[in-house]
């Protein structure tokens, strides 16, 4: 007599699995943010060093600029002391210096200082603004792309719309400075460019600090106010930033931080949807549930009370089926059917010889399970695809297509079969593990209904995801190509998996040429064995390293026709 179970298992299965759904979608939800926030600060650091880094090739472009403007103007005394005459004479006393003394050293090029300037503006159109101050005089020289020929004003000043950068005018000769050159930067490109690369994040900041501890140039993507001058690095840099640091060849530092607050602060403000829709996943869950078992947990518990009454009595009595539904109404149709199969196998029985008993029980029992097991398998098919649960369906599917395929008693198959029960095998494993296996079979027209034995190819393919497959990795592949060459058929079974060593193949191909009845029979010995004595003397098995370091197996099956 069976003992009657609780009434609340189904509702307590349900809230189980409720329970173990909302888990894993918080836990998934927590993983996908966790994920999230750690690319953050990835992303982060890689635009704060992309941002140092063109702000560093920006400024050593410009610098290398202002360096051969320096050692144009001082590439001699005589341009020296012409500089210096520009200061001290009126604009026509100096271009009548200029003419004479080009005039008296014919073998020096002319040098005037508003041609050099105009000069410098046609080659040199992104930058902004030209200065030179001489140590011993007053006022200083500046240009700009407007007024190209330039004029002369009491002193260099700097503009925050520029940026600026200065080099020391030394004298060849002695090697001491005589003064200084200055180029003004417009700023529009740079920025514009930083822009591009800090668009995903407004709060980075970009300084380039000169060696005299003045700020030349600051960027934020929103206002921050301007920093003219720091003492120390720790002045922009807080604990709680991350940043980047490079150098320019004329040894100006270039800063670029993010602080990791504001990382995570706008990394949060992205996330809130995924925990939002986490939420809204689980209550439509529970609702869901609830209401598709409120009615399966009173019709089972009815088919339930059914059956500890047919377990009651002594003569085995069929299920009622009126008050039944959809799938339940074909358990209990299918139940009652097996109980009318029991109860004609019982009087089968009985009419048997006693010393036949167990022979006729195993044959009963052969003729009941396959066909229950393959009714509750398409059963559950069936439900799965009502409540669109497709890939739950294929599985059940591929599960029983095996079953029938074990059952079968044919010795011979095609090898189009063949490799459809291979494919369905290699489908099962990779929806135990999926995202970590991927496969594909291939087979030529002429090939399809080529004649082998049933269950050779199968076991070279299991012993793949027995013994080379690393289930710790997310590229597990696994290639199976059959192909006719000449008056063969070519299959190859392919992997990427641990591979084996050469000590490990020599062994193996030693057993495979030693009959089987020496020593214990394994998987591929066996298919060997059999492919041998189907095929004949001709057909030849080949074992060699894949090119990704796995094992590919080469088999050569004569087409008998």
């Amino acid at each position: 007599m069976f003992k009657r179970k609780n009434k609340q298992t189904m509702l307590n299965l349900m809230r189980l699995y409720s329970s173990i759904m909302i888990g894993i979608i918080s836990v998934f939800a927590l993983i996908v943010s966790g994920v999230n926030i750690y690319n953050s600060y990835n992303e982060a650091n890689n635009v704060i060093e992309r941002a140092s880094y063109q702000t560093t090739q920006f400024l050593n472009e410009k610098d290398q600029i202002l360096l051969r403007v320096a050692k144009d103007l001082t590439d001699s005394p005589k341009k020296i002391q012409n500089l210096s005459k520009y200061f001290q004479l009126n604009q026509a006393d100096y271009l009548a210096y200029s003419l004479h003394g080009y005039q008296a050293e014919t073998q020096d090029n002319f040098f005037y200082l508003p041609n050099f300037s105009t000069e410098f503006f046609f080659v040199y159109p992104d930058i902004a603004g030209l200065g030179i101050s001489f140590t011993e005089e007053k006022q200083a020289f500046y240009s700009t792309q407007k007024l190209k020929e330039g004029q002369k004003r009491d002193k260099l000043t700097q503009k925050d719309q520029y940026i600026q950068l200065a080099r020391p005018l030394i004298n060849p000769d002695n090697l001491e400075t005589v003064g200084i050159v200055s180029l003004d930067i417009e700023k529009t490109a740079l920025i514009k460019e930083l822009a591009n690369i800090c668009e995903r994040y407004p709060a980075v900041e970009v300084f380039a600090i000169k060696n005299t501890n003045d700020v030349a140039f600051q960027y934020s993507p929103t206002p921050q106010p301007f920093v003219d001058r720091i003492s120390k690095l720790s002045e922009l840099v807080d604990k709680q930033d991350r940043y980047y640091q490079y150098s320019t060849a004329s040894g100006i530092d270039v800063v670029a931080k993010i602080s990791t607050v504001a990382v995570i602060k706008q990394e949060l403000s992205r996330l809130w949807l995924i925990l939002f829709i986490s939420l809204v996943l689980d209550v439509i869950l529970i609702v869901t549930l609830r209401l598709t078992f409120k009615d399966y947990v009173a019709e089972v518990t009815h088919i339930n009370n059914e059956l500890h009454q047919v377990a009651k009595d002594d003569k085995i009595q069929r299920i009622s089926v009126d008050n039944q539904e959809g799938e339940l109404a074909e358990i209990a149709a299918n139940i009652n059917h097996m109980i009318d199969r029991i109860n004609q196998y019982i009087q089968d029985i009985y009419q048997l010889e006693i010393e036949q008993k167990d022979a006729h029980m195993k044959a009963l029992q052969a003729q009941i399970n396959p066909h229950f097991l393959y009714n509750t398998l398409e059963y559950i098919r069936m439900y799965a695809v009502n409540i669109e649960a497709e890939e739950l369906a294929d599985v059940v599917y591929a599960f029983a297509s095996l079953l029938r395929n074990n059952i079968s008693q044919e010795k011979t198959t095609t090898l189009e079969q063949e490799l459809l029960f291979c494919e369905k095998y290699v489908y099962l494993y990779q929806m135990r593990y999926p995202h970590r296996i991927a496969y594909s079979f291939s087979l030529d027209e002429e090939l399809r209904e080529l004649e082998l034995p049933k269950f050779t190819l199968q076991p070279l393919v299991e012993n793949y995801f027995v013994h080379g497959i690393d289930y710790s990795r997310v590229d597990n592949a696994l290639r199976v190509v059959a192909v006719k060459e000449g008056s063969f058929a070519k299959i190859m079974i392919e992997d990427n998996g641990r591979g084996m060593s050469s000590l490990e193949k020599e062994k193996l191909l030693t057993k495979l040429e030693e009959p089987a009845i020496l020593h214990k029979s394994i998987g591929v010995q066996n298919v060997n064995e059999r492919l041998k004595g189907y095929f004949g003397e001709t057909y030849r098995f080949t074992l060699t390293t894949s090119s990704s370091g796995g094992v590919l197996i080469t088999l050569y099956l004569p087409i008998l026709t």
